[in-house]
C-alpha cells in the first residue's frame, strides 16, 4: 500500500515539474536588436510592412527611326508622333515587403524550458517548437533601377540598301553593253524595300501559323523559326515606328499607422511627362502620380469588439501586453493600394502588418508556424 502511494506521489511530482519546466520561458519587450546583447536568450521582431511599387516606363524614340514619315503610306500605321520621344507607363507591380519593426522587438528568455525558435533572415518569427524547414531567402535586386533596351537598332538593317544598280545600257556607236552603275537610293525607295521585306516576313509567319509552310520540320523547330521571323519583323518595324526601350523605377511607401483610424492615406509618388518620363518633383508642369492606401479596418473592428467582451472570453486581447509572458504576433490588415496614372489606375489588395492588432499565443507548450510573406500565424497546435 505504501509503495503504491509513493508511486502516485512521484508521478504527480513528475507531472508538476514537467509543467513548470515547459512554461518557465518569458517573453518581454526590449530595445535591444542584437542577440549578442542578450544573455542566453533570443530577440525577435514583429513585422512592419512597406508597399513596393515597381513602375515600367516605355520610351519610343522617333528620331532614331529613318522612315517614320512613310509609316502610314507604306504600312498603314498611324503614329502618335513623328519626332522626338514619347514616354508611357506600361506596367505597374504593387507588392508588400515585410521588414523588422524597430519599435516592436521582444526578448525570449528560455530559463529552464526546452523551447525551440526559428527566425528568418530579417529577425522575425518563423516557427516555435516546430521541425518545419525555414525556406531559403530569395535574392532581391529591386532596390536598383533597371534599364534595358528591348531591341537594339543596328546599321545592318539598312546598310545594304543604301545603293541600287542602274540598268545596263548600250553604246550606240560600237554596240557594246555598258554595265550599270551604283547610285544612291532615295529615302522613300529604301523605305519601300524595307516595307516589302516586312510583308514577306509576315507572309512566312502566316504560313507557319496556318500550316502552309512547306518543310519537313517538326512543330518545335517551326515555332523557333516563327520566333526568329517575328524578331526580324520587329527590328525592321523600328525603322518606321520608333525605337522602343523600357526602364523600371522602384518606389517604397511606408504606411502611416496614424491613418488607420481615418479613411485613407494619399501621397505624391512621382511626377510624369510624355516627353520626359519620370521627372524631378520640381517640374511644376508634370502630371502628379498619386499612391493611395485605404485600410479596410476589418481586424481593428474585431479587436475593438473583443475588448468589450468579458475577460474570460477575450483573454488574449484584454491583458496588458507589457505584463504578458507569452509570444506576440501581428494579424495583418487588408489594405487597398491604388496608383493613379494619367491613363490607367492600377489597384491591388495587400496585407499590412502594422495596421492589424497584436495578438498573444497561450502561455503554454505549443507548436506554431508563421507565414514569411505576411507574418501572420498559419499553424498552431497544443502539445
Amino acid at each position: 500500500m505504501t509503495r503504491r502511494i509513493n508511486f502516485k506521489w512521484l508521478f504527480i511530482i513528475a507531472v508538476l515539474l514537467s509543467a513548470v519546466s515547459c512554461s518557465r520561458y518569458v517573453v518581454t519587450p526590449t530595445k535591444s536588436r542584437k542577440q549578442s546583447d542578450t544573455k542566453g536568450g533570443m530577440v525577435y521582431a514583429l513585422p512592419k510592412t512597406f508597399v513596393k511599387v515597381n513602375v515600367t516606363v516605355e520610351k519610343t524614340d522617333y528620331d532614331a527611326s529613318p522612315y517614320v514619315e512613310y509609316a502610314e503610306e507604306l504600312l498603314g500605321i498611324v503614329l502618335e508622333a513623328d519626332e522626338g520621344a514619347l514616354y508611357k507607363i506600361v506596367d505597374v507591380e504593387i507588392s508588400a515587403i515585410n521588414k523588422a519593426d524597430p519599435e516592436a522587438y521582444f526578448y525570449v528568455e528560455p530559463k529552464y524550458s526546452d523551447i525551440a525558435i526559428q527566425l528568418n533572415d530579417k529577425g522575425m518569427l518563423y516557427s516555435i517548437n516546430s521541425d518545419a524547414m525555414l525556406p531559403k531567402a530569395e535574392n532581391s535586386v529591386d532596390d536598383k533601377t533597371e534599364r534595358m533596351s528591348k531591341i537594339n537598332l543596328t546599321d545592318l538593317l539598312y546598310e545594304s540598301m543604301v545603293y541600287e544598280m542602274e540598268e545596263e545600257s548600250f553604246d550606240e556607236e560600237d554596240g557594246n553593253a555598258i554595265a550599270g552603275k551604283r547610285r544612291p537610293m532615295s529615302s522613300k525607295d529604301r523605305a519601300q524595300t524595307v516595307a516589302e521585306t516586312i510583308m514577306k516576313l509576315r507572309t512566312k509567319k502566316n504560313e507557319i501559323l496556318y500550316g502552309e509552310y512547306e518543310s519537313d520540320y517538326d512543330s518545335k523547330i517551326l515555332m523557333d523559326i516563327y520566333e526568329k521571323l517575328d524578331q526580324q519583323e520587329q527590328e525592321y518595324m523600328q525603322l518606321f515606328v520608333g525605337v522602343k526601350s523600357t526602364y523600371n523605377e522602384v518606389f517604397y511607401v511606408e504606411p502611416d499607422v496614424s491613418k488607420v483610424i481615418v479613411d485613407d492615406q494619399t501621397i505624391e509618388l512621382f511626377r510624369f511627362t510624355e516627353d520626359g518620363g519620370i521627372v524631378d518633383s520640381t517640374d511644376a508642369e508634370a502630371t502628379i502620380v498619386y499612391c493611395n492606401l485605404r485600410c479596410e479596418n476589418e481586424m481593428h473592428a474585431v479587436s475593438r469588439y473583443l475588448k468589450q467582451k468579458p475577460k474570460t472570453q477575450a483573454k488574449t486581447l484584454s491583458k496588458d501586453m507589457k505584463s504578458s509572458k507569452s509570444f506576440r504576433y501581428r494579424v495583418p490588415e487588408i489594405v487597398t493600394v491604388s496608383l493613379i496614372t494619367p491613363n490607367v489606375t492600377y489597384q491591388r489588395k495587400i496585407k499590412v502588418a502594422q495596421y492589424g492588432p497584436i495578438m498573444e499565443l497561450p502561455y503554454k507548450q505549443f507548436e506554431a508556424i508563421f507565414d514569411q510573406q505576411t507574418g501572420e500565424l498559419i499553424y498552431y497546435k497544443n502539445k
